[in-house]
């Protein structure tokens, strides 16, 4: 009842609850839940199963990214029953799946991006190479599941009015902070703008520094919407440059078997 009133959750979700073990403390968890994005309120009663650190996707989502792979990338997916990371609960996330073809190949992504937004903007890189060649490191390849922070601008990156820059961010893995690669940053760009039509467009106030992706000469690649070129940039910066305003990183949940 009192989700439902809320507008956070449907009927199904709210008799899981009720049913659930911990149903006494359900003012709480309806206070949890109503702070989570619609992939991770998906995932939750999956996830609250056991206390494994692994669950298999719904297949609302599955089925979600398999269309997202064929109509962007023209590549078959099946991604049923893949075992992915259960849902973080302390920012709002959005769930990405990567296929093996795309999670090592930026340029794959940039060109299929390119033609998806052909119609509303441009796109531009800062090599005339093939993204592939000049970002040849990703630290999650192969076909996997993560949880990508959820915001129009990238929201992570300033600590106690400190902004942080690339180094400092990677510090921070010994502390199980995770951010994005280049691919899993460009498969989140196309499933925002294609949501409900919206053609919306993130990272248009900061970039995304790509901390999981390095380039061949030790730079870190980042994305964001220039203003002044009109489009979608994939650019690069060296990692230990200090932090500006403008530069942000996306919290990220990777499968547990992943290196």
């Amino acid at each position: 009842m009192l989700a439902s009133n809320a507008g956070v959750f449907p009927d199904d979700q709210v008799e899981y609850f009720l049913r659930n073990e911990n149903r006494g403390q359900l003012p709480e968890l309806l206070s949890l839940v109503s702070r989570l994005g619609r992939d991770q309120r998906l995932a939750l009663p999956e996830a609250v199963k056991d206390d494994s650190r692994g669950m298999p996707v719904p297949s609302d989502l599955a089925q979600h990214w398999e269309k997202r792979w064929k109509d962007v990338w023209e590549i078959k997916a099946d991604f049923a029953g893949l075992i992915i990371p259960k849902p973080p609960t302390l920012f709002h996330a959005r769930l990405t799946l990567m296929h093996e073809k795309g999670s090592n190949s930026p340029e794959l992504l940039y060109r299929g991006n390119e033609k998806l937004m052909s119609g509303t903007c441009k796109h531009w890189k800062y090599c005339s190479k093939s993204l592939d060649k000049k970002v040849p490191t990703h630290n999650f390849t192969g076909t996997f599941g993560c949880w990508v922070e959820d915001a129009d601008e990238a929201p992570f990156g300033n600590l106690g009015g400190i902004n942080l820059h690339t180094n400092a961010v990677r510090e921070l893995r010994q502390f199980g902070v995770r951010t994005t690669t280049l691919p899993v940053r460009l498969a989140l760009g196309a499933d925002v703008y294609l949501e409900n039509d919206s053609k919306k467009q993130l990272d248009m106030d900061v970039v995304t520094m790509c901390a999981e992706s390095e380039t061949a000469d030790g730079s870190v690649p980042f994305v964001d919407f220039g203003r002044g070129r009109g489009g979608v940039c994939v650019n690069d910066c060296c990692p230990g440059g200090a932090g500006g305003g403008g530069t942000r990183f996306r919290r990220a949940v990777y499968p547990v078997q992943s290196s």
